[in-house]
Order: C-alpha cells, then structure tokens, then sequence
C-alpha cells in the first residue's frame, strides 16, 4: 500500500507521497528499496501510483511511451492497467494546465478533481486529522499567509507529522513533494528535503559550518534529498553522507536504485550530471 495525496492549491497542483513498499512483489528492506511513487513524465505532467508496484511502474513507462497521445489518452491507459491488476493498482494524475488531478479507483476514473488521494484510507484519516489540527507551537512563516501558500504548507506538516508518528505499517520512508509552478520554473519538479539528527555545536571563531554531523557511532543520521534543477524529470537523487552512499531513483528507466558508493555528495552530482545529462541539488552535505 502507500499514501498519495494531491490537492489544488491556487494555480499549483501539489502532491505528497511515501516512499515505503510493502508490496510482496517488492520486499522492503531498506530505504535504499523504497519506489519514487510520484513520477514527473514532462513538464505538465505527474502520474502517481498506489497497490501493486511492478504493474503500476509498467504503465507508467507505457504512458511515457504515449506521451504524444494527450490527457484522456493516459486516462485510458492507466485505466486499462488499473483493470487488469483486478484494481489492486490505483493512480493519481496531476495536470498543470489546468491545474486539476484526475484518480483511477474501483475500476473507473475520476475526472477534474481539486483534491483526493490514493492508498491506505485509514493513513489518509490520520492526515486529514493533522490537517486540520496544527501543532499547538508557532508555525513559520509568523505572518499572514495567503490561502493557497497556508494549505500547501499544512500539507507539508500534515504528511511529515504522520510518517514521523509510524503508525501505519504500510506508510513510511522519505517524504516526495512534487509540484507545479514552483521556483524552478513553470511544470512540475521536486522539492528538495533533508533530514539529519545529531549535529556538531558550533563553537569559537571563524567560518562554521551549522550542518556539520557528527558520526553513526555518536547517534548521527542523515540524508538529503536532490532534486532536478529543471522542470519535467521523474528522478530524485537520495544522499547518505557517513556511508559516502548516493542513490539515483529514475523510475522510467530503472526499477531499483543506481547506486553510487563511495562518493562525495559532489561526486554523486557530478556522475549523475554525466550519465544522465541534468543537474541535481538541494542541502549538499
């Protein structure tokens, strides 16, 4: 199972997602065997998947096999697959002009949507609760929001409160937050994140680093997620600084990680940038 949830923000379509997999067909056994859930197939386009991962995964390559063929013709597709998984394979499709979301359930689909969600309904019960009760402290930003910028941040809080709680077995891992219209230009792209626990204090004087871990044996954990700098690839870069590990998740071209050992946080960017021609970034650690 997992949880996807998307919703129109203003003229931004913004999708959350898991990145655990609990399917037999794919046995979890560490994050490096989690799946990108939310693919970017071009710059308008964002297909998400939910149930069973291996079949969902080949109709996404086929509809970005298809892309000429428009909107209703990756509807049918993905419908056409959802079918054939006797629906045991749901799909969540973002679009950014018009910005709407289309869902693929109980074998129909459901069109011109401004907010749903794909996955374990009980996870998506506990969301919506931490959606709608914030955590009791102060909240960045300390001013007055506009609607659409509040509810994709409660979002963002909603979903990360939910995987740190762990309470549904079927939902964990990173956090993916895919968008339109963000920073990196108009289509879709990934935000970057990092997670880490266990930094050095920062004392004396001189140039300091804030973000400067200390080791595994010392209690550290960390990782930072990459993300394109360029709006329409389905690709994340996950970097794991104390083994010297980089992952690349390209769905549409690989169904497991390309792992990097052994490499900087530079030099897992750089490789990338060589073999696949894109540049990635987010919090270098």
């Amino acid at each position: 199972m997992t949880l996807v949830v998307g919703r129109v923000t203003g003229q931004q379509v913004r999708i959350l997602s898991d990145f655990l997999v609990t399917n037999p067909e794919m046995p979890q056994t560490s994050p490096l065997s989690g799946v990108l859930k939310a693919v970017i197939l071009q710059p308008e386009l964002c297909v998400c998947l939910a149930g069973r991962v291996a079949p969902a995964l080949e109709a996404i390559r086929e509809v970005e096999r298809s892309l000429g063929g428009g909107i209703d013709d990756a509807l049918t597709l993905l419908l056409d697959a959802h079918r054939v998984s006797d629906a045991e394979t749901d799909f969540l499709v973002g679009e950014m002009e018009p910005p709407r979301l289309h869902r693929i359930t109980g074998g129909h689909i459901e069109r011109d949507l401004l907010a749903a969600h794909i996955g374990d309904s009980g996870a998506f019960s506990r969301y919506q609760e931490l959606y709608a009760t914030p955590p009791p402290w102060p909240s960045f930003p300390f001013f007055d929001e506009p609607a659409d910028q509040k509810a994709a941040r409660l979002m963002s809080d909603a979903f990360d409160a939910l995987l740190r709680e762990a309470s549904f077995p079927t939902v964990g891992g990173f956090t993916i937050l895919a968008a339109s219209g963000t920073s990196f230009g108009a289509g879709f792209t990934y935000l970057p994140r990092w997670w880490g626990q266990g930094f050095a204090p920062v004392s004396g004087p001189g140039p300091k680093s804030l973000l400067t871990p200390v080791s595994q044996e010392e209690g550290g954990y960390y990782y930072t997620i990459l993300t394109p700098t360029v709006t329409g690839i389905g690709a994340i870069g996950a970097y794991f600084p104390q083994p010297q590990l980089g992952a690349l998740f390209f769905p549409v071209k690989e169904d497991g990680p390309r792992l990097y050992r052994s490499v900087t946080c530079d030099e897992f960017r750089d490789r990338v940038r060589g073999e696949f021609g894109f540049e990635l970034s987010g919090v270098l650690m």
